[in-house]
């Protein structure tokens, strides 16, 4: 759960810049667990992360337009998406 310098962290809150509609599913992190420093630099660079996180079955059944995948899971998991980017794949 160490979001310290994670990438993720950035390129969401460019999203939200941007206005873009977000959710986050990631299966490792969860608020509540957050500590120190890890806790303050989350909610400082990311205040709006209790509400873009969703479960599983949210991720699997909601109409989603497009999936930034970059930690390889969209193909493990039954997606509804327009279009999947699998970000560790990109050349």
């Amino acid at each position: 759960d160490d979001l310290r310098e994670s990438p993720n962290i950035d390129l969401a809150r460019k999203f939200l810049r941007l206005h873009i509609g977000l959710s986050i599913y990631d299966p490792h992190v969860e608020p509540s667990k957050l500590l120190g420093q890890n806790l303050g630099y989350a909610f400082s660079n990311l205040p709006a992360l209790r509400k873009l996180l969703i479960p599983k079955s949210t991720a699997e059944s909601e109409l989603f337009d497009l999936v930034i995948d970059t930690r390889g899971w969209a193909k493990q998991m039954a997606l509804n998406a327009k279009r999947v980017i699998d970000v560790n794949t990109l050349s």
